[in-house]
């Protein structure tokens, strides 16, 4: 008996602890917002500055009132429970793996180590006397305790931990076998009285305190009891037969997480919520976590598919059409009207509903009446409703596309009425708008450019039609009448066409204004307001524009939808935004909660503001939009992607990220920013800018649009995001992010130096180049005027050298005429001075080339031996002077030749002197000549007992340009003049070192009158054995260099092409006939012409140095240095 009675009395008591607790309890409304990447969310809590955090299967995320963020790896999965620890930094993780701890700051998860622990689901601080809580954790394997960032188990009993729950006489723990306590370093099982252990209520899932009675709820596999912990007596409720998941109190009771949906338990009874596909506010999933009302008292639930939200904001409230009438039938609402009577009026394409709730919009006992055509009780003219007006007699007229509407207060009905035009009879069925003037006449207009007044007594006594008192025609540029106000003087009617006036006496027309409008009212004073496309515009009582107030210019393509006069404050309406504009500015701006704006009017009775939409109808106290209540003080950076990716931070969380660094590709930036929405607060609106890259601002409306931006180029940026206060543009910065975008490695400062170095470079060369362009074109022109000056001293010397020549050849024919006929010794020492006379003329003008004249000579009949003998004796005393002595052999005294008389006389000349001055001090040299007869060849020897010519050489010994005789630079140069002048006459030449040490040279002639039936291929027969061919080829090669001497840009390339032969084969044969490269060989000839100038000393240095192909007297002096072993002057003077 007696616990029967304790039974019923703790059933009283729990009845009246909820009675006192909570308040009457309004029917949720879910918003619901399932993200298919979290998984079931397991636990809700909330931190310091109104941000969501959430356990789910898939790790930690967070929840804006936007989005859903993850905040761990997808490593770390699976994580029941959560605990935000005081210092508002770290946050406890527990999960299936065991215990995690997450730094806000830094983003960082790191694992808890210590004892083994797996399917942590409770975590609980409890004070201590130190101030610093005690951290208890739940789990598979028993009851552990973090401390030093270790985990440590206190007691393997019980296992199964579910939940824990801190109270003064110890820690209650609830597991899946019963309730225990732990005190005193000890787990104690409790037995509970009214929990059998069959039926599954030993199973405890969760334990919420009632601080009221002190009692504790329990959730357990099996319902929701009430825990008396005195007496330790558990009383069933009436929510039995269900598996708890989670408890938690809020304003109306408890609310009761299960498997079948969520249960709010309180004074008013139990209500069940589940999921009905057909209603997008009803609870997301039936699969209930958890459920936290939190600070703002929003309810959040945390369910299988995501997150289920109840909006705890008592300032401002959404009702939908199907909750107002109980109909699923929709309509857009576009006008919004109360009445006198504090009904509210609401009306558009779909009929006119009428609610009588007195301006909460909340259903009551009496539903709202829709007034539709097809509404037999409750009828209209038409659907399509335009306003609702009420004039001073209470008389509320409805007009609509097919005449006017009379409400009948006391049928509850509205009659139909037509306007007829008074000028032609015909009907007009659209009237737009409607207002009274101060005589209580109804001004009405619509379609067309008519506005029509009308006398409200006979149109209300009409049966139905009514003829207007008058029509007054508003232009022909006006099509339709949208808006009419009276402001106690003249009629304002907004128009397609603008904004005009009419005088109420006189009917006289003026036109205020020319352009779009969208809206139109009269604030307290009766001054009239017009929104135009790029601002307000208010006029005085006569008419007079007071001000204009534009808007900033990302804000002008924002359609109004209305304003409202409210105090001295006009408030502007667009679909999305509410700002509010005062006598001293801008004052706030909003964002309208949930619903897109088709209208908005202000009920000044209960100072609540109401917005229209589609199917729905926010109000909203005009108290919620005070500047203190919109926005946060700052955003959070919720989501930042970088290149499509999400980007994560390595030492600061995101949340608190300040300095954003980036490589110089990662330029494709989104932003995705939070207000937490969730927070009793008005939502804002926001402008961003990011400086460095735009000066334009960009208007944000919504914070769940993201801020793009594509293709940045390095550089640093700030972006920066204002809250602001109205329609102008200006506002309070709420977040701030320094971006730096590293620039490409050939843009860096080194990247730069090294450029700044190379344009210096290129300047440097540009200037260098037009120097030497300078200095080019004045050594061209100077080495033009040399080699024409030059040309007219080698014309001089040719034209000197002709008449010498001419006058010589007549004398030395004569002389070798007059020795056939008789020798003697006066003509023999006349003979010897004639040739050293032609040496010295050849030497002194043939410039290296004999003249024409020398070749075309007439050819005279010399005596061989003879003429041989003169030339030696005139060379004796040269020879004496370098100790060679000379002897004459065999000679042929009958041996008579036809010649060049200058020719053979230059040619044998040159040959003996070679010879003498090639022999070695002390030699002999021995001269000869004999004839065959067989061969018919005239053979004139030279023989040297000591020439000092290396074996090697000899082969070269008769050519023009060879390197065997650098050592005697000195010395006669001429020997090629023998062998051009053998080739010339089918001859040959030929040296030869003899057994004695000896050596011979001899040039061998054909006799006259064989010479042109000589070949030369059989008189080449030296022992030299010289290829002809190759001997040909050099020949070309030398001659095409001496032709083009004087050629500054001759190289191998114009030689190959001259010669017509391949480079490789011109290295070859350049190397093997000479010893040296083309190049050198090129450069070599040059060197050789230049001595030979140089040492006739006819010519400057600087002459020479072009005659030979040159142009840079640095370079040429160089070169011949190298070659000669003295500078050119140097060279010029030991001449």
């Amino acid at each position: 008996m007696e616990k029967s009675i304790y039974i019923l009395l703790s059933v009283l008591l729990v009845t009246f602890a909820l009675t006192v607790t909570a308040q009457p309890v309004q029917p949720f409304c879910f918003d619901n917002q399932n993200e298919s990447g979290t998984g079931p969310v397991y636990q809700v809590a909330q931190d310091s500055r109104g941000l969501h955090w959430l356990t789910t299967s898939k790790g930690l995320y967070t929840f804006d009132g936007y989005r859903f963020t993850p905040q761990t790896k997808p490593a770390i999965a699976l994580l029941y429970t959560l605990s935000l620890q005081p210092d508002d930094v770290h946050i406890l993780l527990g999960g299936a793996n065991g215990l995690f701890c997450y730094n806000k700051q830094t983003g960082q998860t790191c694992k808890i180590p210590g004892t083994k622990a797996t399917e942590l689901r409770a975590i609980v601080n409890v004070p201590t006397m130190s101030g610093k809580p005690q951290i208890l954790v739940g789990g598979h394997e028993g009851l552990f305790l973090y401390q030093t960032n270790k985990l440590r188990l206190l007691s393997k009993t019980p296992k199964d931990i579910y939940c824990l729950y801190s109270s003064p006489r110890g820690v209650y723990v609830g597991t899946l076998h019963g309730l225990y306590i732990y005190a005193h370093d000890r787990c104690t099982r409790l037995s509970i009285q009214g929990l059998t252990p069959k039926d599954g209520a030993e199973a405890i899932s969760s334990i919420k305190a009632d601080e009221a009675t002190g009692k504790l709820w329990l959730g357990t596999f099996r319902g929701l009891y009430a825990f008396d912990t005195y007496r330790n007596t558990a009383t069933a409720t009436a929510l039995g037969d269900v598996v708890v998941k989670d408890i938690d109190c809020f304003s109306g009771g408890l609310l009761v997480s299960s498997d079948d949906g969520l249960y709010t338990y309180g004074p008013t009874g139990l209500t069940h919520y589940v999921h009905d596909s057909r209603m997008a506010s009803s609870i997301g999933n039936d699969v209930v976590w958890a459920a936290l009302y939190d600070k703002a008292h929003n309810i959040v639930i945390g369910t299988d598919l995501g997150l289920s939200v109840v909006s705890g904001n008592n300032f401002c409230s959404v009702v939908s059409l199907f909750s107002l009438t109980g109909l699923s039938s929709g309509n857009n609402i576009e006008h919004i009207y109360m009445d006198s009577a504090h009904t509210l009026w609401m009306g558009e394409s779909g009929g006119l509903i009428k609610n009588e709730s007195g301006g909460q919009l909340m259903p009551t006992g009496k539903p709202s009446t829709w007034f539709r055509l097809e509404n037999s009780l409750h009828s209209l003219p038409c659907n399509h409703v335009r306003c609702m007006k009420e004039d001073s007699r209470h008389r509320l007229w409805v007009s609509t596309d097919k005449g006017i509407g009379l409400y009948d207060r006391k049928h509850d009905k509205i009659l139909p009425k037509m306007v007829v035009d008074p000028a032609t009879g015909i009907n007009v069925p659209w009237i737009y708008d409607i207002t009274e003037d101060h005589e209580g006449r109804l001004w009405m207009t619509g379609f067309g450019e008519a506005v029509y007044v009308v006398d409200a007594n006979q149109l209300e006594d009409s049966k139905y039609y009514c003829k207007a008192l008058k029509k007054i025609n508003c232009g022909s540029n006006v099509r339709t009448g949208w808006q009419l106000v009276y402001d106690g003087k003249l009629v304002w009617v907004r128009t397609d066409y603008g904004l005009i006036t009419i005088s109420p006496e006189s009917g006289k027309l003026r036109t205020m204004f020319k352009g779009k409008t969208y809206y139109l009212i009269s604030d307290a004073k009766r001054h009239i307001w017009i929104a135009t496309e790029d601002g307000l515009r208010e006029y005085g009582a006569q008419g007079n524009l007071l001000r204009t107030v534009r808007f900033a210019q990302s804000l002008q393509q924002s359609a109004i939808v209305g304003l409202m006069a409210i105090a001295d404050e006009i408030w502007i309406v667009t679909p999305t935004t509410c700002a509010i504009y005062s006598q001293r500015g801008w004052r706030a701006a909003m964002r309208i909660p949930k619903v897109r704006a088709n209208c908005c009017y202000y009920d000044q009775y209960h100072q609540r503001v109401y917005i229209g939409s589609n199917n729905g109808i926010v109000s909203f106290s005009k108290n919620w939009c005070s500047a203190t209540n919109i926005g946060p003080s700052r955003l959070i950076l919720s989501q930042l992607w970088v290149n499509e990716h999400p980007f994560v931070t390595k030492d600061n969380s995101l949340m608190s990220l300040t300095d954003l660094q980036l490589e110089h590709s990662s330029n494709n930036l989104k932003f995705l920013l939070s207000d937490l929405p969730l927070k009793q607060q008005a939502a804002g609106i926001y402008s961003y800018q990011l400086s460095g890259f735009d000066n334009q601002w960009h208007y944000l409306p919504d914070l769940s649009e993201a801020i793009v931006y594509n293709g940045l180029p390095h550089g640093q940026y700030t972006l920066r995001v204002n809250r602001l206060n109205g329609f102008d543009g200006t506002g309070v910065e709420v977040f701030r992010l320094n971006i730096d975008i590293a620039a490409p490695w050939y843009l860096t400062w080194w990247a730069k130096m090294f450029y700044f170095f190379v344009v210096i470079a290129v300047i440097a060369g540009s200037i260098n180049l037009y120097v030497v362009r300078g200095r080019v074109k004045k050594e061209r022109s100077a080495r033009r005027h040399v080699m024409e000056e030059s040309a007219k001293q080698m014309s001089f010397y040719n034209t000197l050298s002709t008449h010498l020549y001419t006058g010589l050849s007549h004398v030395m024919s004569g002389l070798a005429q007059l020795s056939q006929k008789g020798s003697n010794r006066e003509l023999a020492l006349l003979g010897q001075q004639t040739t050293l006379l032609n040496a010295n003329v050849r030497q002194a003008l043939d410039m290296g080339q004999q003249s024409n004249q020398v070749k075309d000579c007439p050819m005279v009949t010399i005596n061989i031996g003879e003429y041989s003998r003169n030339v030696l004796e005139s060379l004796r005393s040269e020879a004496t002077a370098r100790n060679v002595r000379l002897s004459i052999g065999k000679l042929d005294d009958g041996m008579h030749y036809s010649v060049n008389i200058i020719e053979w006389d230059a040619t044998v000349y040159i040959l003996m002197r070679s010879v003498i001055f090639y022999s070695e001090r002390g030699a002999l040299v021995s001269l000869s000549i004999s004839h065959d007869p067989e061969n018919k060849y005239v053979s004139l020897s030279l023989t040297s007992s000591k020439l000092d010519v290396d074996d090697d050489a000899l082969s070269h010994f008769f050519q023009r340009y060879s390197k065997w005789s650098d050592s005697h630079e000195q010395q006669p140069q001429d020997m090629f003049r023998v062998k051009e002048y053998a080739d010339k006459n089918s001859g040959q030449t030929s040296i030869q070192r003899n057994s004695n040490g000896s050596t011979t040279l001899r040039l061998s002639l054909p006799m006259i009158e064989e010479a042109e039936n000589m070949k030369v291929e059989q008189a080449r027969q030296s022992t030299t054995q010289t290829d002809p061919a190759d001997e040909k080829l050099m020949q070309d090669i030398t001659k095409a260099i001496e032709d083009h001497i004087s050629d500054l840009d001759f190289n191998v390339t114009k030689l190959q092409e001259t010669v017509g032969i391949g480079r490789k084969l011109l290295y070859r044969k350049t190397k093997q006939g000479t010893g040296m490269s083309p190049v050198e060989f090129i450069r070599f000839v040059r060197m050789k012409q230049a001595a030979q100038l140089l040492s006739q000393g006819k010519f400057p240095v600087s002459a020479v140095m072009y005659m030979v192909g040159f142009s840079n007297s640095g370079y040429f002096s160089k070169c011949f240095q190298k070659e000669f072993g003295v500078t050119p002057t140097q060279y010029k003077r030991g001449s």
